[in-house]
């Protein structure tokens, strides 16, 4: 069905069901009388409109951005209308937050990418070839109304752009330039095989977007690419492990606040230790009876939250990693699970390529020696699995 076509029988069905030209004063009083069903079709078909609409302010947002770029100078779209930026132009006009603004350009900047350039803008009588780009089928999806900007944005930031390849990283060497055209050859055909492999990840996910949320999606994502491409995940690991840091400041008040920015496994054991003490106010429950009485205590606990996860952490501090397990966990010794094949073993082992496990209770990644190390300390199951991750 055609654009506006599709966003008229939106249209027409919420006329249906609120009525064919209501005040906008009297929408919660004729939703308020509608059952059950009806109102979860308002949101469905409501959903969809503002789903049709805001593709089309993502488009609209991306030629922004490129009739607003460096080259334009200050007869830019943006800048002629006294702003400095796209993103600024486009924050005035939607009333938005700037992340929201910058959301919206970047993804109209992909949408825009798949566009050719009209014959004779660059003095061609024809109209030049697109270079086929790895999100295209995210684009076609947002624009078909089967996926959200949101989740659009999640799958695009999660897998990145593939990794940039040259002769060097292709042959491991450098070419010798008789070889020049065979190189050449070779570095063409693995861009187009990391775009091809780019492109059936994000279709994957788009296939799954339905039944997962945004943050699930951008965590796979973020997965999908480290599997993809092993050393940019040690690159970014290494990099998240150097980031590490805490710090303790009073404020103006004479309250103490800290804050933690935590490298990946530090994260994980962290995540690990609340969940499992925590466990009783997110909805677990406990068969054994001295595992009950203890998660009833803890669901009526006067403390928040957030206040009993900071006692526990001072407990942790307080007592050492070595204390005894119930007493600072209340259930059992917290412990992370991670997957990895055989062969990201062997590899590892090895020393040759670089190798990803990945988490089983998230989509957290972790580099191959980094399980390995674990499995000195704790111990490994083996299990064999088809394709399809079943036993």
């Amino acid at each position: 069905m055609a654009f506006f076509s599709d966003l008229e029988a939106h249209v027409e069905a919420l006329r249906s069901l609120i009525g064919a030209d209501p005040d906008a004063g009297s929408v919660p009083a004729l939703a308020a009388v509608l059952d059950d069903d009806a109102v979860v079709a308002v949101i469905a078909e409501a959903s969809a409109v503002v789903r049709a609409a805001e593709s089309l302010r993502v488009a609209a947002s991306g030629v922004v951005a490129a009739r607003s770029s460096r080259e334009a100078g200050h007869t830019g779209l943006a800048q002629v209308r006294g702003h400095r930026s796209p993103v600024a132009l486009v924050q005035e006009i939607t009333g938005s937050t700037r992340t929201d603004a910058v959301k919206q350009v970047r993804l109209g900047q992909a949408l825009l990418a798949q566009v050719p350039a009209p014959a004779g803008a660059g003095g061609e009588d024809v109209a030049p070839a697109v270079t086929p780009v790895w999100h295209a089928p995210l684009g076609a999806a947002l624009l078909a109304g089967r996926i959200t900007v949101g989740q659009h944005d999640a799958i695009l930031r999660g897998l990145g752009d593939p990794p940039a390849l040259d002769a060097d990283t292709v042959s491991g060497q450098s070419t010798p330039a008789g070889d020049a055209g065979e190189v050449a050859g070779l570095v063409a055909a693995a861009r187009e095989e990391a775009r091809a492999a780019w492109e059936t990840a994000a279709v994957q996910l788009i296939g799954e977007a339905d039944c997962r949320t945004v943050e699930e999606l951008a965590g796979q994502a973020r997965a999908i690419r480290d599997i993809l491409d092993p050393d940019g995940a040690a690159r970014r690991f290494q990099e998240r492990f150097e980031r590490r840091s805490f710090r303790i400041w009073t404020d103006p008040d004479g309250v103490a606040h800290g804050s933690f920015l935590f490298d990946d496994e530090a994260a994980l054991w962290v995540r690990t230790v609340l969940d499992a003490a925590l466990a009783p106010r997110r909805g677990v429950r406990f068969v054994d009876p001295g595992q009950q009485a203890r998660a009833d205590q803890l669901a009526t606990d006067p403390r928040s939250t957030d206040q009993l996860a900071h006692d526990l952490l001072i407990d942790l501090l307080r007592t050492g990693a070595l204390a005894d397990a119930e007493t600072v966990f209340a259930t059992r010794q917290a412990g992370v699970r991670i997957i990895i094949t055989q062969q990201a073993v062997t590899a590892t082992a090895q020393g040759g390529a670089a190798a990803v496990a990945g988490v089983l209770d998230d989509c957290t990644t972790l580099p191959g020696w980094a399980a390995t190390r674990h499995a000195c300390d704790t111990g490994t199951s083996r299990c064999l699995l088809d394709t399809d991750g079943n036993p």
